[in-house]
């Protein structure tokens, strides 16, 4: 499946980290937006999020936000949904047909946000790296890295 994942400059630093745990599910991860949190805008993101879901280019998005942000889609072949937990993403998708998760990462805790992002993916079983299980290495609560962030490609 091809995603693409795309956040405010306040919630650039969780999308960094969900890139992370997005790997080891073997997506192909399309960060859009800033590279930087100082050159992630809102409205980048919304644009280049449209774009790739209209043109086909991902099967679904991944959009994280704060909760301050007033975020909405009405475009053609753009079903969103803001989900809070795994239950809502698993239904969106199931029954809605949902093609873009909308994420409040100020509303959610880390370990919250990646299984509601992976019920949104419909990941239910996966290995990490050295065949560890994935609950331990997946829910980790490790401090994101915030070293050398300038240029780097999280793809």
């Amino acid at each position: 499946m091809k995603v693409a994942i795309a956040s405010d400059y306040q919630s650039f630093f969780m999308k960094r980290e969900m890139n992370r745990y997005l790997r080891p599910t073997a997506h192909h991860i399309s960060n859009l937006g800033g590279m930087t949190q100082d050159g992630t805008t809102i409205e980048q993101s919304l644009v280049e999020m449209t774009e790739v879901l209209q043109s086909g280019n991902v099967d679904r998005g991944i959009l994280m936000t704060t909760s301050n942000e007033d975020v909405s889609f009405n475009q053609p072949g753009i079903h969103a949904v803001r989900c809070l937990d795994a239950a809502e993403a698993q239904a969106a998708v199931n029954n809605d047909g949902a093609n873009l998760l909308i994420i409040a990462t100020d509303k959610m805790d880390k370990q919250t946000m990646v299984k509601t992002i992976l019920a949104f993916l419909e990941v239910t079983d996966f290995e990490t790296d050295g065949n560890h299980s994935s609950t331990s290495t997946l829910f980790s609560e490790r401090n994101v890295d915030t070293a050398d962030l300038t240029g780097e490609n999280l793809c």
